[in-house]
């Protein structure tokens, strides 16, 4: 029930606080690391939605198992039809027609990837991907996404937190910043907290 709609696990505004309080831990105990695992799930979860937003859903749309969430002239869920989950469109449409891949599955399992592929997290690894799967049961409980649709942002989820893993540990190896770009917005970690600026290299 937590991770379904109304749950206190459900929204960001759960995790939001608890993500700017472990941030500020980091710069208080000065742990690098720590903030570095609060900023790689912040970028994972900006590319994936990005990417969904932008690109894919505008792109290609399928009907949701219930379009209109649930408001019928009773108040009851709109029950599905058979062959409603072959209804695609191109391009896609608003809420109602963004159904793939799922969105709140994919931000869970890229933050749960970034975190599992860049740091040694031991027995909170598998419990990560377990509220993941948690996230992408509900909405399918929730009548927001079918199962095909969850299981697809699973692995966009994954696949691009991974990435942003990858090239985070590469960056540190190579005595860079984890967290920069090589022209642009600078959004680096430094030892007493982090240093926001702009460059551009020529």
């Amino acid at each position: 029930a937590e991770v379904r709609e109304g749950g206190h696990g459900f929204s960001g505004r759960t995790v939001t606080p608890v993500a700017i309080a472990l941030y500020g831990l980091g710069i208080a105990i000065k742990n690098q690391d720590l903030r570095d695992g609060v900023l790689g799930c912040v970028a994972s979860w900006a590319s994936e939605s990005a990417l969904r937003n932008y690109v894919i859903y505008p792109l290609v749309g399928r009907l949701r198992p219930d379009p209109d969430r649930g408001h019928s002239d009773d108040n009851s869920p709109v029950g599905a039809e058979e062959g409603d989950q072959y209804v695609f469109y191109a391009p896609g449409g608003g809420w109602g027609k963004q159904s793939i891949p799922a969105g709140h599955v994919a931000n869970v399992a890229a933050c749960a990837s970034f975190l599992g592929n860049r740091f040694h997290m031991g027995v909170v690894e598998p419990a990560l991907y377990a509220l993941a799967a948690g996230v992408g049961v509900g909405r399918m409980a929730d009548r927001r996404h079918w199962a095909s649709d969850t299981m697809l942002g699973f692995v966009l989820g994954y696949a691009v937190g991974r990435n942003t893993a990858l090239r985070s540990a590469r960056r540190l190896r190579n005595g860079q910043s984890p967290i920069s770009t090589d022209h642009g917005l600078l959004l680096r970690p430094g030892q007493a907290g982090v240093n926001i600026g702009w460059e551009w290299a020529f």
